[in-house]
């Protein structure tokens, strides 16, 4: 799929905090949620835990992050994020500055993104489905599509291939959003919007020849 919007935003550019804020409420303390020694792991995954720790990020959603104690090890790499679609994440130990991606059986592939970023991606995905509001459409025509997303930005998290091969991602005022092919049906497309409020799902252009399904996260 093509970009749906001409206006891209780095993901550098973002400020994480005014993010985790704005999507997972007010930062805490860090709590000890993690049962093993996190000195043992790169500092980029240590940061992760921390961050998650602090604003309370569930280890449980569209991917799994692991406990350290429940990380396994896999060709010399240790995987400690995977999804029900068999996607991987893992850090080979002789080289803590990469993080590596796989699905199925296929090869490792290193990430040319550091940890922050790809952490950033992991969170933002996350916040699209625990947003106050979720709306999304599991069936939708390129052209209607684009007319959603005509007041968003692109972000470019253009390294990593989770979850499939043509998925972008989304943001604007009050809004986070992805959207990518529908398996096996060309020319269709599937979308979730993330909101912080109804008012701002109100003030889409959603385009009634589609069906949109809401949920309210508690």
């Amino acid at each position: 799929m093509n970009s749906m919007n001409a206006r891209v935003i780095d993901p550098k550019s973002i400020d994480l905090e005014e993010f985790l804020t704005s999507w997972f409420g007010p930062k805490g303390d860090a709590v000890g949620t993690f049962q093993s020694n996190l000195a043992t792991l790169p500092a980029g995954l240590r940061e992760w835990y921390n961050l998650i720790s602090r604003w309370k990020i569930p280890l449980k959603g569209a991917k799994t992050l692991l406990l350290p104690s429940d990380m396994t090890e896999e060709d010399g790499k240790y995987i400690f994020m995977g999804d029900y679609g068999g996607w991987a994440w893992a850090f080979d130990p002789n080289v803590p500055l990469t993080v590596y991606e796989a699905m199925d059986d296929e090869p490792w592939r290193s990430l040319r993104a550091e940890w922050a970023e790809v952490f950033f991606c992991h969170v933002f995905t996350e916040a699209i489905e625990v947003a106050p509001v979720v709306t999304w459409c599991a069936d939708i025509s390129e052209s209607d599509l684009r007319g959603v997303l005509n007041r968003f930005a692109e972000i470019s998290f253009a390294d990593s291939r989770w979850p499939g091969p043509g998925w972008r991602w989304y943001a604007a005022d009050g809004l986070i959003a992805d959207a990518g092919p529908k398996r096996s049906v060309h020319g269709r497309f599937v979308v979730t919007i993330g909101a912080k409020s109804r008012e701002f799902v109100e003030q889409l252009d959603l385009p009634s020849g589609s069906e949109w399904r809401v949920r309210e996260n508690c």
